[in-house]
Formats: C-alpha cells, sequence, structure tokens
C-alpha cells in the first residue's frame, strides 16, 4: 500500500478567501451586537408601555424615579415622558431593525460567495486515490 503524499499536507487557502472568511466572522459578531442591542431596546420598549399602563390608570400626581429619588410630577408630565420614550424605542427599534437586515443581506451574500469559493477549492485539489 502506498502512501499518500498528499496526506498531512494542507490545501492552499487563496488570500481573498480568508479574507471573505475574515469578513465574514467580524459580520456575525456585528449582527449579534445589533441583536443584542434590539433585545435590550425591546425590553425597555415594554417596561416603558407597562408604566404607560400604569399612569393612565391612576388619577392625581404620580411618582418617577430620578437617581436614587423619588419625585412627585403630575399625571400629565409622566405621561408626556413616557409616551416621548416609547417613540424614541420605536424608532431605535426600527433603525436597529434595518441594520439588522442589511448586515444579515451582508451575511447570506458573503455566505454564497464562501461556498462557491469551497467548490472552487475542492473541484481543483487533486483528488487523493493519485
Amino acid at each position: 500500500m502506498a502512501e499518500n503524499p498528499q496526506k498531512g499536507a494542507k490545501m492552499q487557502v487563496p488570500a481573498d478567501v480568508e479574507r471573505d472568511v475574515a469578513d465574514y466572522q467580524n459580520l456575525q459578531r456585528q449582527l449579534q451586537s445589533v441583536l443584542i442591542q434590539k433585545q435590550q431596546m425591546q425590553i425597555a420598549l415594554e417596561e416603558v408601555k407597562s408604566a404607560l399602563e400604569s399612569v393612565e390608570g391612576t388619577t392625581g400626581d404620580v411618582y418617577k424615579a430620578a437617581g436614587g429619588l423619588l419625585l412627585s410630577t403630575t399625571k400629565e408630565a409622566a405621561k408626556k415622558e413616557l409616551v416621548d420614550k416609547k417613540e424614541m424605542f420605536d424608532l431605535r427599534i426600527g433603525q436597529i431593525t434595518k441594520q439588522e437586515t442589511a448586515l444579515s443581506t451582508k451575511l447570506n451574500d458573503l455566505k454564497t460567495k464562501l461556498e462557491a469559493a469551497a467548490k472552487r477549492m475542492q473541484s481543483s485539489a487533486p483528488s487523493p486515490s493519485s
């Protein structure tokens, strides 16, 4: 049985493919970061919605936390502040969703490109039976 001279030899990966792999990994990290930001914004939005419901169900003055203090404020002022926060979170979630979509598209395009490069490299590699 003859020893395979290719055994143990590494296939040479072109520099452009290595760059694409690094870009792919970077895009994955960016997407993960964006998804975490989006999740945090959604949690904060739910908290604001809950507080808004609580304020709407009260009469008279309400209290809000400011640092380590509880401050008295009017129902209308608290409601306006919460509505403004809700709008800000809605806007930010929309922006993050657009960013998420763009990153996902880039990732899918790069994945397709890398799969094609892998197929080309496999078909050009010498067969182990030679």
